[in-house]
């Protein structure tokens, strides 16, 4: 689960159901329902917990009938173990929100 109250400056966390915290993040924008934008660790490996948090950008912007989504992680300090994880893991995590809007399926992990 996500843990945040989204205002500007507060924590964004991904909790998972052991209660491990994998990711950590500050909310660094929040424009409902356009963008959100926050500081990215992932802590669920530890190389990437060496790593300066990176950040995360979600847009929303309508065109006609539909709605364009775009997500950008930028701000990498080089070629960190955090960027190598992610690189796997976004094309995961956005084919399968695709898929549940869809179908109202999700897709099984790949790494299950």
């Amino acid at each position: 689960k996500i843990h945040s109250t989204w205002e500007v400056g507060t924590t964004v966390r991904l909790i998972e159901a052991s209660g491990i915290i994998s990711v950590e993040g500050t909310v660094l924008e929040y424009d409902p329902p356009y963008r959100l934008s926050t500081t990215f660790r992932y802590l669920g490996d530890e190389q990437t917990q060496k790593d300066a948090p990176s950040r995360v950008t979600w847009d929303l912007t309508p065109a006609g009938d539909v709605t364009v989504l775009s997500m950008v992680h930028d701000e990498f300090e080089g070629e960190t173990a955090t960027l190598d994880f992610v690189s796997d893991g976004w094309p995961f995590i956005l084919s399968n929100l695709k898929t549940w809007i869809e179908t109202g399926t999700t897709l099984k992990p790949t790494w299950e």
